[in-house]
């Protein structure tokens, strides 16, 4: 094309420049270089300048070109070459994207206008430059004779036509041994002359020639009047691109068919993410007719709320990145979890470009079939010449017509061996007979085919293999072909049986430790239990599934497991709690909770594993143990109590006696002596009162050991303690009332009780006010786990600010109203706080007093 272009722009009289837009000139002709010392290079690449005319003068002249509104109107541009010294014009004919054809002629005088004839004019030269290519080309007159060709254009039409021609023959003349080819050309040639493109394909060829398909294409070269001055002939070979063409027909048919052939779901995706082929497992798989998801964009999709996110993403990925890649993700269908492997493959054309991605989902929920499904959707590629599967195709009877070739490297058979009906010796004995049944029925019933069976491979070892076929049907439906493919599955095979006797194995295990088995998965939902549990609690397993197992979980330790559950599922941590179950019977024994996860190659949970171990007869000797140190620690500190305040409150009478007796003795006075006696008689009553109240306490210490827990009724004590107190209670005027509630069972000492509201009572009558009637009110409610017991008074109060580190303290009374020995208070803040209470005192001078007694009750 390059020497065409050459003689084309050497037909032009008037010195002609290719020059780009910044100035590099391209090419010239003849009559250019006459004017300016180019070198001898094909291709000059310096920049211009011609006389005065510098490179930015030209760039900014071509500028003006390309933004004139009419590109005829241009001004030209005047030029002083430095051979000639002639005052030149300059200006542009032409242009073909940043190309630019220069036409230089010599400044006329202002009233001649007179263009030098040419043979070709810019315009078909322009022409030239647009259509410049590597196809054959040539060039012919009005009169259809050759002006020029390139040699392509000879040599082919020599092979072709067995003629030489030259420049100057006639068209038809070459053509005069094919007069159907003639009479083409005229009809061709008519159209041209009226100015008309025109495009066709046709196919020659000797008889001693693989034939050739050709693509034609005249284009009408005009001046700048319309006159036609030849014609522009382009003709390429399309023969590869039509064996292409039906190459890929071919292929997309067998790609259909075998896509129909798998169970797996396979869509085609555009680059805009549109749908352009799903096959019927769709339907299948996720009761999605294939027609609402043909042509429809990804996101359009009627179940496209359905889909994960990262599916969407990965589709996007295999577009962009040209790579392979995969994804499992969850599908819900009526509130059934599906999981599914899925590999997206981008499928590009012969430049390398992304023009489609297939995405094929295999289901992967049965656990036992994950290995064999995940390995096949790996392998499965739908171009029967470059899949590892075996893939075969038969006539509609079922006579085997082809073999891929891993059937020939897997058998070690030859093409003869192995059409029609000769597979048939590779399959292992025994499995013979029901392959040929399973594929007589496919025939018969035109069902899709599938069988398990064993293939003998060239070395004589049998491997397992699973054969899969679908029928290809015409218009009217009737199957004119089968299409299908064998799987290697011997490890799957093998693995299923090691899984099955591992599964077996386990779950005999599973039945034989004592301790309860479980198993969750990944989100904690439990989906297993062993035999143990069915015996202790007496539920099924659709009362246990789920959530369910939690209604035989103690109240009281339901939110603890929670906490310790959802913990280990957030974050992977192995699980460990202390809880109590409910028995079939009703009784709560106390287990401790072990789980630990299990995970895949790529450390994500796939299962959780635990156990229940009883070890309620270990806790309760714990709590046993707990409960006597508990109370040897409180007997101890009650004991350093007890013997400071005896110590105390001993000595103090012990030396005001003893000061008085050495006073007695040494008086000699009998009046005085007599009133030193009479002194000395309170102090023998208050060492006698006090150690009164110490032998009560000790006598108190010594008897909860004797006392028995049973089940109290506060009511009941209430009246007791009330009868007991009538008297008192009608001497000093008092109202005593009620309000005690009592909706489940309070298992507690009674005596202890029955002392504490004794005591709370008769203190309130003690300290009353006597410038009011005295009102006592007694309430008893559950406060959580502790039994609220409050006397509340309106007597003369206390004031806490400064008697509050004496208030429980023995022998020691906050006021001198009332007689009593000062341990009242203290033995009953005594008795609640060794059985696990406590008391609270809410009390103002000259209003009135509330005790609130926060009983622990014992556990039954």
């Amino acid at each position: 094309m390059v020497h065409l272009l050459h003689q084309l722009l050497d037909l032009h009289e008037k010195p002609l420049l290719l020059v780009s837009g910044s100035g590099q000139v391209r090419k010239y002709n003849n009559a250019a270089k006459s004017l300016w010392p180019f070198p001898e290079e094909e291709t000059f690449s310096s920049l211009l300048e011609i006389g005065e005319l510098k490179q930015q003068q030209l760039i900014s002249f071509l500028e003006e070109y390309k933004n004139s509104r009419s590109k005829s109107e241009s001004a030209p541009f005047s030029i002083c070459p430095p051979i000639s010294g002639e005052e030149l014009i300059i200006k542009v004919i032409g242009e073909d994207q940043e190309l630019f054809l220069l036409e230089i002629e010599k400044k006329q005088p202002a009233e001649q206008n007179i263009l030098a004839a040419t043979t070709l004019s810019p315009d078909i030269l322009d022409a030239l430059i647009n259509g410049i290519s590597d196809q054959l080309m040539a060039v012919l007159d009005i009169n259809m004779r050759y002006i020029t060709f390139n040699d392509a254009y000879k040599k082919e039409y020599a092979r072709i036509f067995a003629i030489e021609i030259v420049q100057g023959d006639h068209l038809l003349d070459t053509l005069h041994h094919l007069p159907g080819e003639q009479e083409k050309v005229m009809r061709i040639w008519g159209q041209v002359l009226n100015g008309e493109e025109f495009s066709l394909q046709e196919t020659f060829g000797h008889a001693s020639l693989q034939p050739t398909t050709y693509s034609f294409h005249f284009i009408p070269l005009k001046d700048k009047n319309g006159q036609l001055l030849g014609v522009l002939y382009q003709v390429k070979d399309i023969s590869k691109e039509k064996i292409v063409e039906a190459l890929l027909h071919d292929a997309e048919q067998r790609f259909r068919t075998l896509a129909e052939s798998t169970p797996d779901i396979v869509v085609r995706y555009a680059p805009d993410m549109q749908v352009l082929f799903v096959n019927s497992a769709v339907e299948h798989e996720l009761e999605v007719a294939p027609a609402t998801l043909i042509s429809k964009n990804i996101f359009d999709a009627p179940n496209a709320s359905k889909i994960s996110e990262g599916y969407f993403l990965k589709v996007k990925q295999a577009l962009t990145s040209g790579q392979e890649t995969d994804l499992i993700s969850t599908y819900e269908l009526k509130g059934v979890l599906k999981d599914y492997y899925t590999r997206f493959i981008p499928e590009k054309n012969a430049s390398g470009k992304v023009i489609s991605v297939l995405a094929v989902s295999e289901n992967i929920s049965n656990l036992q079939e994950a290995q064999k499904e995940l390995q096949q959707a790996r392998d499965f590629v739908f171009m029967a010449e470059i899949i590892p599967q075996i893939v075969w195709t038969t006539e509609a009877n079922g006579s085997v017509s082809y073999f891929n070739p891993r059937w020939y490297e897997y058998t070690g058979l030859s093409l003869g061996e192995s059409l029609q009906w000769g597979w048939q010796i590779v399959i292992h004995p025994e499995d013979t007979q029901q392959t040929l049944l399973s594929w007589e029925h496919a025939l018969e019933n035109s069902e899709p085919y599938q069988v398990e069976y064993r293939l003998r491979r060239h070395d004589g070892s049998y491997r397992w293999h699973i054969g899969r076929g679908m029928p290809l049907r015409n218009e009217e439906g009737k199957v004119i072909k089968w299409y299908g493919f064998c799987a290697d599955v011997h490890e799957q095979k093998q693995n299923r049986t090691e899984l099955a006797k591992m599964a077996q194995e386990y779950q005999l295990l599973n039945q034989m430790i004592p301790q309860i088995v479980w198993s969750t998965k990944p989100d904690g939902e439990h989906d297993y239990f062993n035999q143990r549990w069915y015996e202790f609690t007496g539920l099924s397993f659709e009362q246990s599934k789920g959530q369910g197992w939690t209604e035989v979980l103690h109240p009281d330790d339901l939110q603890l497991m929670r906490e310790r559950w959802y913990h280990s599922v957030a974050t992977g941590e192995p699980y460990q709690v202390e809880y109590r179950f409910r028995r079939y019977d009703g009784v709560y024994r106390w287990f401790i909770g072990r789980a630990t996860p299990l995970r895949d190659s790529s450390g994500k949970i796939i299962k959780w594993f635990g156990t229940c171990t009883d070890i309620h007869d270990q806790k309760q000797q714990s709590d046993v143990l707990a409960q006597k140190n508990h109370e040897l620690r409180q007997i101890n500190n009650y004991l350093d109590q007890f013997v400071h305040t005896a110590a105390h409150d001993l000595r103090s009478p012990v030396a005001n006696m003893k000061l008085l007796h050495d006073m007695v003795l040494r008086e000699e006075r009998a009046e005085k002596k007599q009133k030193l006696l009479e002194t000395f008689k309170p102090l023998l009553n208050r060492l006698d009162n006090t150690i009164i109240g110490l032998v009560e306490i000790v006598q108190m210490q010594e008897g909860h050991n004797a006392l028995r827990v049973q089940s109290v009724n506060p009511l009941q004590v209430f009246e007791e303690v009330k009868e007991e107190l009538s008297e008192t209670l009608k001497d000093a005027g008092a109202l005593l009332a009620q309000q005690i509630v009592l909706e489940k069972p309070l298992y507690y000492l009674k005596p202890y009780l029955h002392s504490i509201l004794r005591n709370l009572i008769s203190n309130a009558i003690k300290y009353r006010d006597a410038g009011r009637s005295l009102s006592i009110k007694v309430k008893g409610e559950w406060k959580g786990k502790y039994y609220l017991l409050s006397v509340e008074d309106n007597g003369i109060g206390i004031d806490l600010q400064r008697n509050n580190k004496n208030l429980f303290r023995p022998f020691k009374r906050l006021s001198q109203q009332g007689q009593g020995l000062g341990i009242g208070l203290h033995m009953v803040q005594n008795m609640v706080s060794k059985n696990g209470g406590y008391i609270e005192v809410n009390s103002n001078p000259g209003l009135g007093s509330t005790f609130s007694v926060y009983l622990n009750p014992y556990e039954f």
